[in-house]
């Protein structure tokens, strides 16, 4: 009977041990995805931050819903985005610890109307009074970069809010520079935004690619596979194609006790607010409030005031559409 009872204990130890184990093993998991959605968040709010901190506009008068009078300067960016990921992971933004951020971002691209700056791996010193110079990299801004297209020989720097251009050719020992307002070569308005969005997001991926494995040769290793499409696909990934802000963030460790090596992508954008419509129905003589571009095009001829906001609207009487406020709005 003795020999039972101990053979009972025993199974009855395996099978708390293996509860136990089971146990850890789903709170570990529970922890790094935790961990993981933190971690987004937090890439996600410190990119607003930067982002934000580049954008300025040339003129804030009649035109200040212009996207051509946007004008982006990376400044402070990569500092703002280091501060802001120290903060919410309760971190002092000291040096070292931006620094700490910095070894784990692999590339980051700041797209203006006219060019882009990447980040690129210069060698720096840090530490000027210790009388090592060298050996010590962190994250530079580029110059600004133009979009290029070549066509017969000829090289164009383009815009990606209208048509502009300058372009240069060789003719003969010549250097041959001219500019314009119109499309320089043969095609339609929009055959013409169509190259011009495929070959744009088709360089800064190649720089970007180009740019992580310059990385690696000083850092550890990042293995990439990816493009930027010149629509917007199917899953929603959207192309470049107004002044944007790309972050990738990759192998964490300050974020928990597990070494998080999902890739983290910060990318925002600059859109044309869409005001608020205020109209009366001429049916029901009820008024009415909708976004800009939800409003059929016959009820445009009711359209009484214009608002910044849904409250503003609420506000001066006007109740929601619900049908139209449905409707997905095409942001320029």
């Amino acid at each position: 009977m003795k020999t039972w009872s101990v053979v009972f204990n025993i199974f009855a130890v395996l099978i708390l041990i293996m509860l136990l184990v089971v146990y850890y093993n789903n709170a570990v998991v529970i922890e790094k995805e935790f961990q993981e959605i933190r971690l987004k968040a937090a890439v996600s709010y410190s990119a607003e931050a930067a982002f934000l901190s580049t954008i300025e506009v040339e003129d804030i008068g009649i035109e200040y819903i212009n996207l051509d009078a946007v004008v982006i300067n990376p400044g402070d960016c990569l500092d703002v985005f280091e501060s802001m990921m120290c903060l919410n992971y309760n971190m002092s933004p000291s040096e070292e610890n931006k620094a700490l951020i910095e070894e784990h971002i692999p590339v980051a691209v700041l797209a203006c109307n006219d060019g882009y700056y990447i980040t690129t791996l210069a060698e720096i010193d840090t530490t000027p009074d210790n009388g090592v110079m060298g050996n010590e990299y962190g994250l530079r801004w580029s110059i600004k970069k133009p979009y290029t297209i070549n066509r017969d020989d000829t090289l164009y720097a383009v815009n990606l809010r209208n048509e502009s251009w300058v372009s240069v050719r060789e003719n003969y020992g010549n250097i041959e520079v001219k500019d314009g307002i119109t499309r320089p070569f043969g095609a339609t308005s929009q055959e013409y935004r169509n190259i011009i969005l495929r070959e744009i997001n088709s360089q800064i991926t190649r720089d970007m690619l180009y740019q992580i494995d310059k990385t690696n040769i000083n850092r550890k290793g990042w293995d990439y596979t990816f493009y930027l499409p010149p629509i917007q696909t199917s899953t929603g990934i959207n192309p470049i194609q107004n002044p944007s802000l790309l972050i990738l963030l990759q192998g964490v460790n300050f974020a928990s006790t597990h070494r998080i090596d999902v890739v983290n992508i910060a990318g925002l954008t600059t859109v044309r607010k869409k005001v608020v419509i205020a109209f009366i129905d001429p049916e029901t003589n009820i008024k009415y409030y909708c976004y800009e571009g939800q409003l059929p095009e016959t009820l445009m001829n009711y359209v009484e005031n214009y608002y910044n906001n849904v409250e503003e609207a609420a506000m001066a009487g006007y109740k929601p559409h619900y049908e139209y406020l449905q409707k997905r709005i095409k942001y320029d």
